[in-house]
């Protein structure tokens, strides 16, 4: 069946233009396209479109379980591979978008393009438990067939996530506020409705909301001269950057947040800018400016007693040592950073730090040790009910024992 006899008129020129695209990514740097359609019908239409367009598409058998994901990924090598989750599958929706967010970058390394076909109900929980795979080398399309869709939307809607309905209010708190306040352009309640439904928005992974609300409450704060909310706001609009993939502008505003710390002797806050800018830096290749702000927040964090930021920074200088290859100084940074998680009673904490030392000794050869490590992570991970965790350890003993 041809997928535009499935689509309305303007689904049609949006998946031609997912198409066009297609094309001018494949002659660039390794993308990852997620698609949602809203019946298996349509599904099936576009994954045999696609088989018939692109000439070298591989497309494997669906992972039945999440440690699955790797032989997917393992048995592709420079090419265009179509995995589709839409049959059914015993492993959870939330497992799914954690492998799918763990073997992004491993597939982006094999110079591999990949396209997944989802369900509506999982690009949801892509968007609540993975929202960093939706990044610089992501697209997303959702197409709906249209023999239903309008059925569709006569339906009763879901219960919401309390979260969301929290969200809701908040919005129509600011909402309310700025109609009472519109004329006063300096207002403090103004400023601090604006940055809690950032928070709020940001907590639901919706980004480019909560963008608005941090610009906004950052005005009224550089209007209010309140340099705690401006340093605050210039931090988490950073952090939305970051996220976005836009390091340039997140480096802009983190910097930014770091000179208004220091003003103000905020020096946890100054830990914390000096640790967002190092992040930027290892994510822009430069590891030894990285590693100077890491050390310069961990000489902070030291001095002011904050053992959860110490262990933080400990684990990031930890990896930046991974990543130059200097294995035996990234050991002795991570187990202090295990140290400490432990300390403080970071279950999460602790069981990253495990990965990563599982990691370590699995590039020094020594894999009965690293698969020890693994394993423990994995356990921690399950208590605490991190999927995402417990997805990226199931990966890493499932390369072990390959």
């Amino acid at each position: 069946m041809q997928v535009e006899s499935l689509l309305s008129k303007k689904d049609v020129m949006r998946y031609d233009a997912f198409l066009e695209s297609l094309k001018l990514l494949s002659k660039g740097v390794p993308y990852l396209a997620i698609i949602a359609c809203d019946t298996p019908k349509l599904g099936e239409a576009i994954q045999q479109d696609l088989q018939q367009r692109i000439p070298d598409l591989r497309i494997p058998s669906p992972p039945q379980q999440a440690d699955d994901f790797h032989r997917v990924f393992k048995s592709a090598e420079d090419s265009t591979i179509l995995l589709s989750l839409y049959e059914p599958l015993t492993t959870p929706d939330e497992q799914l978008a954690a492998q799918l967010l763990f073997y992004r970058d491993s597939s982006i390394s094999q110079c591999l393009n990949t396209i997944v076909l989802v369900s509506e109900t999982l690009l949801d929980t892509i968007h609540r438990e993975a929202f960093d795979l939706i990044s610089a080398a992501s697209y997303t399309h959702g197409f709906r067939d249209q023999a239903i869709s309008v059925a569709k939307d006569f339906q009763p809607t879901q219960e919401k996530p309390q979260e969301v309905v929290e969200y809701e209010k908040a919005v129509a708190a600011y909402k309310t506020e700025k109609r009472k306040w519109f004329w006063k352009r300096s207002n403090r309640a103004m400023m601090k409705r604006a940055f809690e439904t950032g928070l709020k928005a940001y907590d639901l992974s919706q980004n480019t909301e909560a963008l608005v609300y941090y610009r906004e409450a950052l005005k009224f704060a550089k209007r209010l001269k309140d340099t705690d909310y401006e340093s605050a706001a210039l931090g988490n609009i950073g952090l939305i950057y970051r996220i976005k993939g836009e390091l340039e502008e997140a480096l802009k505003y983190h910097k930014e947040a770091l000179v208004l710390h220091k003003k103000i002797g905020y020096l946890q806050g100054e830990a914390n800018q000096l640790g967002n800018i190092g992040l930027i830096y290892s994510a822009k290749g430069e590891l030894e400016e990285a590693l100077k702000y890491h050390k310069e927040a961990l000489q902070i964090d030291r001095q002011i007693g904050y053992l959860q930021g110490e262990a933080n920074q400990l684990g990031n200088i930890g990896l930046i040592y991974s990543a130059k290859g200097e294995l035996e100084e990234a050991l002795k940074y991570h187990k202090e950073a295990l140290v400490l998680n432990k300390k403080v009673g970071y279950l999460q904490g602790e069981a990253t730090q495990l990965g990563n030392i599982g990691l370590i000794y699995s590039d020094k050869g020594e894999l009965e040790e690293a698969l020890k490590y693994h394993k423990e992570a994995l356990q921690i991970d399950r208590q605490i009910g991190y999927l995402q965790g417990e997805a990226n350890q199931l990966g890493n003993i499932g390369l072990i024992y390959s």
